[in-house]
């Protein structure tokens, strides 16, 4: 029996232990699969108990059979217990004859099954839970098996004793199981907090110990600063250092070095950087029994904080070197006035040394300008702990005296008062000031200078173009055009001066407007021809055919670069040729280059006074300026143009032999069209034979006369030029070059009309050579016109209109005035109010304002103007800007406030011609800038665009 009990008590402890790790977590609402699962295990131990059975007597044999059904119960509820008590009473009647006792069994176990899984539904208490079951089961017992099978009450007690020990000690193992589940959950949970609590951490922790080969290892490690750092704890733990790639040999033979201390007992702080993190890091060992069996690694992120500390170092670095290396002068006082401390400047200023200077006030090293100025502004520094600002004068020894701005700033360093002075250099910046005063200065002198200069010439043009429209004999013509050509060229050296002052201001903006090329060249050719007329030099142009003929770009600079080239070649040669050459250089979609050079056979420059050549006021021999003129500007100034107009003006010269002046210069490319004015029909498509061996001057003369629609025929020589016309019908118009290589071009001229007069009706010389000869007039009456070349589009124009149809010229001075006014027709009858001061330029505007049948009211000052149109409507106003009493802009500002004067044109006429005037008239409120002198055309043009304007 002993023996069946200790079987028994075995498998129902194996069970009951099994049941318990593989069924606690199911317990009540299992799902299904878990409590067939639950019911068929408890069944088996059921079974198995039912087999083993204790035998009390050879007849007598009981089992422990309710004990898992009442493990099923508690576990998975009446499911459970129903399944496990079925697999039961199967296998009892498997092994038993179908009786009595079988019957009993099953009803025994259907109230078994039933009450134990009413109590464990109803009552929650684990221990009532058991002692309700094991009470009802020994009731059941008692009542079912005296009743239905007659079972001796004593073998039913033993029956009932047996479940309820049985069960006793399952609840007493249950009870065991439980407490050891919920400390092993409660250490679980201890453990993973800890590990959380260190995964979150922001620094590391790491748990090191030493193994049985000595090496170490990390037994647990985590952190923040690990994921930060690339690693994660899973690929460390249980690794040595030396196993983690990405550790040098250094840092691993470091970090056991560490290690190796503190396991003998050494506490370890020290610091460290890896994958770019600084860390703190604190080694500490372990004790058990006096020996150390692991040690515990603490790490701190201190990156930032050592950035912080770094940054804080770099900037204080900076701020010593600049302190150091500064201009100004930084002091350091106590509150009594003793110096602490200065930088270098203060230090090389003295000659001194920083110990001999330390220690002592500054009145005891500089002549302070306003010793008592100092001493209050310091005191009041130190009393009231505000900021002070202040000038100071400071006199150190063999120097001048130099002006200081001066910073006093008190500050709290340590618990002490500081006085922090600084003393930045004032003396450059004032003489600068100064200068920049006399600048100014100047710039003012130079405009009143332009306007009290312009002024009479002014006056003495106007009445000259007035001169110019009356009857006059051919000297009297020559006379007045003299004296215009003379005013013109003091122009010219007033706007020199104004330019150089525009440039030294960096003041000049070229313009960006299409113009003709040729048309430069041939107003260049009008105004230098008359001079090296006079000297009997020839005046040669060449121009390369790629040469684009329209260009984008400032046509007045330009020409004022050339002008004064040629100038100084005819100026400064007394015989043989000034040649002008244009050749292309590159262009692309935008932009076109082109090469000028300017050469002639002059007096040369020598290598020592080309160095002096493009110098302010300077010539390159200065003696030259009393026997050639000129203000020695004029290179300065086109070297500054060429240079805005991204080129370099250089020379080549030869002592005796002449000079070469040459530049590039990029233009704009343009679409405008070369002519703004078409021929009449019956004048397009003429005949032309060009007769000339240049062939770059061929191809030129023949793009200008194809764009008119001429029909263009070539020849080269003499011979072929009498072929041509022998085997062709009638030419309109026969060019011929002056300089033929084979041939003379006058002879030739002489046989075409000689020998062939039905071929030709009108013959030109055409000449790049701007000689004396061709000067006076055409050298035979065989050839009507002389052709200077080059020659501009509108000019060429004009010369062909003049051949073709002779009734269009030579009218009379009444008829052209006549069409002057017809296209000037709006100006007659219009309104106008002349502003001006001056005698001489009120009479001059009123002559050409009267001649367009214009009614003008004069007065003479701005006050006076303000009062006339308060009281009168004016189509326009000429509006001076210099005059007495109320200037210009004053009376515009006034007249802009009058009602019906808002929108009435105001034209600015001054002579100021300074940058910057055209933008203060129109901010003013005027419409229009004209600087005087003015051509009568320019006049009428803005009075007309102005009228337009407002019709």
């Amino acid at each position: 029996m002993i023996k069946d009990l200790v079987v028994n008590a075995a498998f129902m402890t194996m069970i009951t232990f099994f049941s318990s790790k593989l069924f606690a977590a199911n317990r009540k609402n299992s799902k299904w699969k878990e409590i067939l699962k639950l019911g068929i295990v408890q069944g088996i131990l059921g079974c198995i108990l039912v087999y083993y059975g204790v035998r009390l007597s050879d007849s007598i044999v009981i089992d422990l059979r309710y004990v898992p059904v009442l493990m099923a119960t508690y576990f998975g509820g009446f499911g459970a217990a129903a399944i496990a008590g079925a697999l039961v009473i199967l296998y009892r009647m498997t092994v038993s004859p179908f009786g009595i006792g079988t019957i009993t069994a099953i009803v025994t176990m259907l109230v078994y099954v039933g009450g134990v899984g009413f109590i464990m539904l109803r009552v929650q208490s684990l221990l009532r839970q058991w002692a309700y079951a094991t009470l009802f089961s020994g009731i059941a017992f008692l009542i079912i098996g005296t009743q239905m099978i007659r079972i001796p009450v004593n073998i039913l007690l033993i029956l009932s004793t047996a479940n309820t020990l049985g069960c006793y000690a399952m609840i007493y193992f249950r009870s065991y199981i439980i407490r050891a589940g919920e400390l092993e959950q409660k250490n679980l949970r201890a453990s993973e907090e800890l590990h959380r609590l260190l995964h979150l951490q922001s620094g590391m922790t790491a748990k090191i110990i030493r193994d049985s080969h000595g090496d170490y290892r990390y037994s647990l490690i985590e952190g923040q600063l690990l994921l930060k750092q690339g690693w994660n704890g899973g690929e460390i733990t249980g690794k040595r250092p030396n196993d983690l790639a990405g550790l040098s040999q250094e840092h691993v033979e470091l970090v056991s070095a560490i290690y190796d201390r503190a396991f003998k007992g050494e506490e370890v702080r020290y610091e460290s950087g890896f994958n770019g993190f600084r860390t703190f890091n604190i080694v500490q060992p372990i004790f058990k029994d006096g020996q150390v069996t692991e040690i515990i690694l603490s790490s701190t992120d201190i990156t930032n904080w050592k950035q912080a500390e770094d940054d804080l170092r770099e900037s204080e670095e900076r701020y010593r070197t600049i302190v150091e290396n500064s201009n100004d002068i930084f002091i350091t006082f106590n509150c009594e006035g003793t110096i602490l401390s200065v930088n270098a400047k203060l230090a090389r200023l003295l000659d001194l040394n920083m110990e001999r200077i330390e220690g002592k006030r500054l009145t005891d090293l500089v002549r302070i300008g306003k010793e008592e100025e100092w001493d209050r502004y310091f005191r009041e520094g130190v009393e009231t702990k505000e900021m002070q600002r202040f000038e100071l004068d400071l006199n150190f020894e063999g120097q001048s005296p130099r002006s200081f701005s001066v910073t006093i700033l008190p500050m709290t360093v340590k618990g002490k008062i500081r006085i922090k002075v600084t003393f930045h250099d004032l003396t450059d910046w004032k003489l600068k000031r100064e200068a920049d005063g006399a600048n100014k200065a100047k710039s003012q002198f130079l405009a009143q200078m332009s306007h009290e200069i312009r002024t009479p010439i002014n006056a003495i043009l106007g009445l000259n173009y007035l001169l110019q429209k009356t009857e006059l004999s051919d000297r009297q013509k020559d006379y007045v055009n003299k004296s215009i050509l003379s005013t013109r060229s003091l122009l010219n050296i007033i706007d020199d001066i104004l330019d150089f002052s525009k440039i030294e201001a960096n003041k000049i903006v070229l313009e960006q407007i299409a113009f003709d090329l040729y048309e430069v060249i041939h107003d260049l050719s009008n105004i230098v021809a008359v001079k090296a007329y006079e000297k009997e030099l020839k005046l040669h142009f060449a121009i390369n055919h790629r040469v684009p003929q329209m260009l984008s770009g400032d046509p007045l600079r330009l020409k004022q670069v050339l002008l004064n080239l040629v100038n100084n070649a005819v100026k400064f040669t007394h015989q043989g040729e000034v040649a002008v050459s244009i050749d292309f250089v590159k262009s692309n979609e935008h932009d076109v280059t082109l090469h000028f050079a300017v050469s002639d056979t002059g007096i040369g420059i020598s290598s020592e006074q080309q160095k002096k050549l493009f110098h302010n006021f300077t010539q390159a021999d200065m003696s030259t300026t009393r026997r050639y003129g000129g203000t020695g500007l004029g290179l300065v100034i086109s070297q500054k143009f060429v240079e805005l107009m991204n080129g370099k003006l250089e020379v080549e010269s030869t002592p005796g032999v002449g000079s070469c002046f040459s530049f590039v210069a990029e233009f704009r490319s343009t679409d405008a069209p070369v002519m703004r004015q078409g021929l009449e029909l019956d004048m397009k498509f003429l005949r032309v034979l060009l007769i000339c061996d240049n062939s770059e001057m061929q191809q030129v003369l023949r793009n200008q006369l194809e764009q008119f629609k001429f029909i263009v025929s070539l020849a080269a020589s003499e011979q072929e030029a009498i072929y041509t016309l022998s085997m062709h019908n009638r030419y309109d118009l026969i060019m011929v070059d002056w300089k033929l290589q084979a041939g003379d071009a006058v002879l030739l001229a002489e046989r075409i009309k000689r020998d062939l007069p039905d071929k030709s009706q009108s013959i030109v010389l055409t000449s790049a050579y701007h000689e004396m000869e061709l000067q006076k007039g055409v050298p035979s009456p065989a050839i009507e016109k002389v052709f200077f070349y080059p020659i501009s589009q509108s000019h060429l124009f004009d010369e062909v209109i003049s051949l073709m149809k002779p009734q269009a010229v030579g009218k009379p001075l009444e008829t052209e005035n006549a069409e002057i006014a017809e296209k000037y027709a709006l100006l007659r009858g219009a309104s106008v109010l002349l502003v001006e001061d001056n005698a001489i330029n009120q009479l001059v505007a009123m002559e050409l304002l009267k001649g367009m049948g214009m009614v003008i009211d004069v007065v003479d000052n701005g006050e006076e103007a303000v009062n006339r149109v308060r009281g009168k409507r004016y189509d326009v106003i000429l509006m001076d800007l210099q005059m007495p009493i109320m200037d210009g802009y004053e009376s515009t500002r006034l007249i802009r406030q009058i009602e019906h004067a808002k929108q009435t044109p105001i034209i600015a006429m001054t002579a100021d011609a300074m940058k910057g005037v055209q933008e203060e008239v129109l901010e003013a409120g005027m419409d229009y800038y004209l600087t005087k002198p003015f051509d009568p055309a320019l006049i009428y043009t803005v009075l007309l665009q102005s009228l337009q304007k407002i019709a």
